[in-house]
């Protein structure tokens, strides 16, 4: 039996049974004699392999290794939902975008029934009605490559989901988005906890320093102490104590092992640095970048009201027998289109942004409350 401290202790125990039976005498009393041998053995090494944490050292590398594997399947998860949700909204600015070209389509059909009765009152040149049927023509383009990129995106999001194609599926109406508040040292202090690559940096730095601990274990001389205890039946006992101590004359590799080990301590070291730094630079870098997405979404929503309130201008002008050409309305109807494109854009990019955010500081599935039972893991 081994104890922690790296202690071995063995107990040995013999018996053996003497029966002696009278020769040719049926009266005689039979004697039995019972013999035992009792042995305690303890050896505690003193040098090398001693102490709690060198014994220790074994389950603190597997509880590392199944750390590790803990955040590979996290993380493997986690890029498995970011995936899915990009690909999730592709389908979603795709399924906007036919609606905007449907709507723009049927504006624009609408606006040439009015250029037709303008033409008949007089109002217009016949010629003008040129310019709507063209644009109807190019809007028909338009909206069938926009439903061309929308079941593409159908299926993509059915092969990542791995769904049967012929499934039919059509995406939520796109979320109303607010700013979000990010706040630096909150969002790296979570990244400390959840981060990946900043978790793996960690266990792998440890790991190293189990590593070097080893190696200097192995470079130690032998040195134990033996104590041995025997208890015969003849009521003699022995008791012995000693100290054993080897040692390899000559042998370094056991010194290599150990530069070897402290070396590789060093890399880990310098690679948590390297880690730790370029988790502030990419935090503050995706910040950034996540206002920056906001601001372009607030730009692109005013652009698209004023691009509204001047077709409507237009229009009404038309109505009202304005000197209009239809030419301007062709040019402020496809103007608003392009907003309205623009905005949509601008909303799944904001999006997207927060997603891999949400990748980066390792907190995917806490967003999406996916939960690992680590306990009942096989």
């Amino acid at each position: 039996m081994k104890i922690p401290t790296g202690a071995e202790i063995s107990f040995g125990w013999v018996g053996n049974t003497r029966t002696n039976n009278g020769n040719n005498n049926i009266s005689n009393i039979n004697n039995n004699n019972f013999d035992q041998n009792l042995q305690l053995s303890f050896r505690q090494p003193l040098l090398r392999g001693a102490g709690i944490t060198v014994n220790k050292a074994s389950i603190e590398l597997a509880r590392i290794s199944e750390q590790n594997n803990i955040i590979n399947l996290k993380r493997t998860l986690a890029d498995t939902i970011t995936t899915s949700i990009t690909v999730y909204r592709q389908l979603l600015e795709a399924q906007e975008r036919v609606k905007i070209e449907e709507l723009s389509f049927k504006n624009a059909q609408e606006s040439l029934e009015v250029t037709k009765a303008l033409i008949a009152a007089g109002r217009i040149a016949p010629v003008e009605i040129v310019q709507e049927e063209a644009n109807i023509a190019n809007l028909r383009v338009s909206l069938l490559a926009a439903q061309n990129n929308l079941e593409s995106s159908k299926l993509a999001l059915l092969s990542i989901l791995d769904i049967d194609k012929n499934t039919k599926i059509e995406a939520a109406e796109i979320p109303t988005v607010e700013r979000v508040q990010l706040d630096l040292e909150n969002l790296k202090q979570t990244a400390i906890k959840n981060q990946p690559l900043y978790l793996q940096s960690l266990l792998d730095l440890e790991t190293n320093k189990i590593g070097l601990m080893l190696a200097k274990n192995e470079k130690r001389w032998d040195l134990s102490l033996n104590v041995d205890l025997s208890d015969g039946s003849n009521q003699s006992n022995d008791a012995r104590a000693g100290l054993a101590i080897t040692r390899t004359i000559g042998d370094l590799s056991l010194q290599q092992g150990v530069e070897a080990a402290r070396i590789n301590l060093e890399k880990s070291e310098n690679s948590f640095q390297d880690t730790n730094q370029n988790l502030d630079i990419q935090l503050q870098d995706k910040i950034r970048n996540i206002n920056l997405s906001f601001s372009q979404l607030e730009l692109a929503r005013q652009a698209t009201q004023l691009s509204k309130r001047l077709l409507d201008i237009e229009q009404q002008k038309q109505k009202l027998g304005g000197n209009i050409r239809i030419i301007d309305i062709v040019k402020f109807r496809n103007d608003l289109v392009q907003a309205q494109n623009a905005e949509l854009s601008a909303t799944i990019q904001y999006l997207n942004a927060l997603t891999e955010l949400d990748q980066f500081l390792g907190t995917t599935l806490q967003t999406w409350q996916v939960n690992i039972d680590v306990n009942n893991r096989e």
